[in-house]
């Protein structure tokens, strides 16, 4: 480990008598163990309380999740396509007309299924589970640089059990609020294993770069080397999932924004920026009128221009690179959907409108953002008392970026605000953690107060009236928790003892910390203690109780574990395998109509053929008005040869397995091509159909 490495992990600790290099060595190989040790137990947390509920119900990494199951079918439809050689930017499962959104992750899943000849729910499954376990990797290594303390990286899988009080609130996992919005914490944003995971995984990367990059103030060459990395990796998201790089480009653009209008103390700067963030209420409803509702989003990054400015300024040429990367490795999706604007897809027209009226309400909004809301303004007040830069920018930015994103409704964009809600939740939740360390680390209790304070002797230490009404807070709301999820059927003692033993660490840790942190100072004279003690109370109570919250909050992980145990079906079932067996005998690319006893969805993923079907919410396909005619008819109907070509269908694959008389929809019975019996004495029997 170079000097430089020692110098951030040790510069605040004093040397006493040592020989300084045996010193640096001694605590170098320390800090490296004490950093792979934290990660590693990072990873195991991780994989038990996220995978290990899929190996209860015996599939496992073959199996494939069912967490809202029709979207990620159509998923990892595009990783089937490129698993057969097909990686054009085509609607996935009629593999016809244009895919407009961000599909660079699942491509290139795909290729890598091609080019190596893996089963490509196989590759979805462990690159998913592999880039998050490289989230949680990266998180540990973070966390320790930014706090310049090693034992943080065993924090790394903290993140993934931040929740939104849904089980204190609705007695769910998740948040209903009365818009039909949902929301939910980062474990249920991640568990899909799908595009928007994966971005949100790189996200959260390159946040904790930003911040570690920041906290080291690393050279003029190195900070330039890692901004030119940060803008290709922001330039990466536009490519992989449209809401994940709307949201990291915010949270960069404002967190960067305020920490260049507090260094640079000049009121021109941020009262341009107040009044352009008032005129974005104003105009943006208009503008989105004019130029489209995802257009406006880049009107809403103009309030953050007076502070990137004043860091162009600053930095002059050395933002050239960063711009640069941004532009180049952002242009394909951008330039994609620019022209797909100007042709007037017809799709883009349907997504933005059907994407309305999900708004977050102020209330419910609150009440689920105060597991992190409070931290957020624990740190603000620190920042502000502590002249911090960094501690300020963070929390300043990310109440900016995450207001403006998750009610987006309010300045014209009005594009699904709860699932922008739920990204910048999990964002700040994955970020926010080395910050409140760093906060409640540096208002401390120490032996090194002004000489007319000493700290507390532990013998004198009484019990706090803060502590009593924590405690009884904290026992009321665990048994309303316990009453909603425990008080059911099949409800095992297990659970009892696990709410338990949650009551009691939830509520003595909050307790536990504040009196091992913050042993309030006494004076030894009659002079009164000082301004700086009255903050020292302030945040510490802050603390206890975003803790306790907190803590509170991860029953809805515990509600969403046992919700999800064995929550996966199997793709390659004695049906499936036999409907593999008659791919074969489709001999051209017509699309393939399935009857009512198949799933289309995952006849598509299992047999790779094109199929008479598609997603609603990801794209369309060249022929959809009459594909729409054939598989969402109004009326049951009698479809006639014509309507069939119309719609490009040349094939039928039917199963016995349900009670479906599907040739009385054609007045001329279809050929029979061939047949495949499974099941049991092989009652039941797959078979294809030619038109």
């Amino acid at each position: 480990m170079s000097e430089s490495a020692n110098s951030w992990l040790w510069s605040y600790q004093e040397n006493r008598g040592v020989d300084q290099p045996t010193l640096v060595r001694g605590r170098s190989r320390k800090t490296a163990r004490h950093l792979v040790l934290g990660a590693l137990f990072s990873v195991v947390v991780f994989v038990a309380s996220q995978v290990s509920m899929l190996f209860r119900g015996g599939a496992g990494l073959s199996g494939f999740r069912n967490y809202f199951s029709p979207d990620q079918l159509a998923n990892l439809a595009v990783v089937v396509n490129g698993a057969h050689g097909n990686s054009a930017s085509v609607e996935p499962f009629t593999e016809t007309g244009s895919m407009v959104d961000p599909h660079l992750y699942l491509s290139l899943l795909g290729r890598v299924a091609h080019w190596f000849g893996f089963a490509p729910l196989s590759v979805y499954n462990v690159a998913g589970i592999g880039l998050q376990i490289l989230l949680v990797v990266g998180l540990s290594f973070g966390f320790a640089m930014i706090t310049h303390r090693s034992w943080t990286a065993y924090f790394g899988a903290l993140p993934y059990f931040f929740g939104t009080l849904g089980s204190a609130l609705t007695g769910n996992w998740f948040t209903s609020l009365p818009s039909m919005a949902i929301v939910w914490g980062p474990f249920g944003e991640m568990f899909a294993l799908n595009s928007q995971s994966a971005g949100l995984a790189i996200g959260a990367l390159l946040l904790t770069l930003l911040l570690v990059v920041t906290k080291m103030r690393c050279g003029a060459r190195t900070t330039a080397v890692i901004a030119t990395v940060l803008g290709a990796g922001l330039g990466l998201l536009a490519n992989i999932d449209t809401y994940s790089f709307f949201a990291a480009l915010f949270f960069v653009a404002y967190g960067v924004a305020i920490y260049a209008l507090y260094l640079g103390r000049q009121r021109g700067p941020v009262v341009a920026s107040a009044t352009l963030f008032i005129l974005l209420f104003v105009l943006g409803g208009p503008f989105a009128s004019t130029f489209g509702r995802v257009t406006v989003f880049a009107l809403a990054l103009l309030p953050a221009l007076p502070g990137i400015w004043l860091l162009v300024i600053r930095w002059r040429s050395r933002c050239i690179a960063p711009l640069l990367a941004f532009i180049v490795v952002a242009s394909p999706q951008l330039l994609t959907y620019v022209w797909a604007i100007h042709s007037g897809d017809p799709f883009l027209k349907f997504r933005s409108v059907s994407s309305a009226g999900l708004d977050i309400t102020l209330v419910g909004g609150l009440a689920s953002a105060a597991p992190l809301l409070l931290p957020l303004f624990l740190i603000l007040l620190g920042g502000i008392h502590r002249k911090n830069a960094v501690w300020i920018a963070y929390s300043g930015g990310s109440m900016i970026a995450w207001f403006l994103i998750s009610q987006n409704n309010l300045w014209g964009a009005n594009q699904e605000p709860y699932q922008l809600w739920d990204i910048g939740f999990a964002l700040i939740a994955f970020t926010i953690i080395p910050l409140i360390i760093d906060v409640a680390l540096a208002y401390r209790s120490t032996g090194n107060s002004p000489s007319e304070l000493h700290v507390t002797p532990w013998s004198r230490i009484t019990v706090k009236p803060k502590w009593i009404a924590f405690g009884a807070g904290s026992v009321i709301v665990w048994t309303l928790i316990a009453h909603r999820i425990l008080f059911e059927p099949q409800s095992g003692s297990l659970r009892f003892v696990i709410f338990g033993l949650a009551l009691i660490a939830f509520t003595a840790a909050p307790i536990v910390v504040d009196l091992l942190l913050f042993r309030d100072p006494v004076p030894l004279s009659s002079e009164k203690v000082n301004s700086t003690d009255r903050w020292r109370t302030a945040i510490s109570s802050l603390l206890m109780v975003s803790i306790g919250i907190a803590g509170i909050s991860t029953s809805d992980w515990y509600h969403f574990y046992y919700a999800q145990s064995g929550a996966t079906f199997s793709l390659s079932s004695p049906e499936y395998v036999a409907l593999s067996r008659l791919s074969p005998d489709v001999t051209n690319h017509e699309l393939v109509l399935t009857n009512l006893c198949i799933n289309p969805a995952i006849y598509k993923d299992v047999t790779g053929e094109r199929v008479a079907y598609y997603s609603v919410g990801l794209a369309w396909p060249s022929r959809v008005n009459a594909i729409n005619k054939i598989i969402n008819p109004k009326t049951p109907s009698v479809f006639t040869p014509s309507e069939l070509k119309e719609a490009g269908i040349g094939w039928l694959v039917a199963s016995n397995t349900c009670k479906n008389d599907w040739k009385k929809n054609f007045p001329q019975l279809p050929a029979l091509v061939a047949r495949r019996h499974f099941g049991i004495s092989s009652q039941f029997v797959a078979t294809l159909w030619k038109f």
